[in-house]
């Protein structure tokens, strides 16, 4: 596993200060994503340099956050991004082809309609992400209050992925509060400050 820091210029060596962000349950992850070199207050991002050769992700990469949280929403998410423009697996869609598969009878013809990928050019792809609810930060079966502006270490899984970054792409990790396909949303305004010199991002990188 390679394991990197946070800090101010991206991924990479460990970091100093702190970085914060305002909840905003209202915005899409792919929205947040799309301009990784402009700061937003919703969101905080961290990318590598363009890499020098293709990298393969297979399996879980871990996020370790030493973070403060004042405000209503109890989650962490972090969401591992591919940035490079590419062509890029984009939906799954049904031809005007069938294939059989046994004899037709009056409910069902035997028959199904053959699909196919689509792609399409993009400018990144959102790989894989995980979620951390901070109350079930010891148990996922007992709940712990925080203090509202007290940092803690928070340690979470993204999904497990087999994934291949491209030479030339950069590897981006972007981190909210709410993630607003995959969590509850609770009212806007939650306030993360990121403690950069106790967070780093492990990723299970092969060549």
């Amino acid at each position: 596993p390679v394991r990197l820091g946070l800090n101010q210029d991206g991924l990479g060596k460990p970091g100093k200060g702190t970085q914060h962000l305002i909840d905003d349950p209202s915005r899409k992850a792919e929205e947040l994503a799309a301009k990784p070199d402009e700061s937003d207050p919703n969101r905080l991002i961290y990318l590598t340099p363009e890499l020098k050769e293709s990298v393969k992700l297979s399996g879980t990469a871990q996020v370790k956050l030493r973070a403060a949280i004042n405000g209503k929403s109890p989650y962490l998410s972090a969401i591992l991004v591919d940035y490079g423009t590419d062509e890029r697996v984009s939906g799954y869609v049904r031809t005007n082809d069938t294939w059989c598969y046994g004899d037709s009878i009056p409910t069902d013809q035997g028959c199904r309609a053959v699909r196919k990928y689509t792609t399409e050019v993009s400018p990144f792809k959102i790989v894989t992400r995980g979620w951390m609810d901070i109350r079930n930060r010891h148990s996922i079966s007992h709940s712990t209050p925080v203090k509202p502006g007290e940092e803690y270490t928070f340690s979470w899984p993204m999904q497990p992925y087999d994934y291949v970054f491209k030479k030339g792409h950069r590897i981006g990790l972007m981190i909210l509060a709410t993630d607003h396909a995959y969590t509850l949303r609770y009212p806007a305004g939650t306030k993360v400050d990121v403690d950069l010199r106790g967070s780093t991002l492990t990723l299970p990188l092969t060549r």
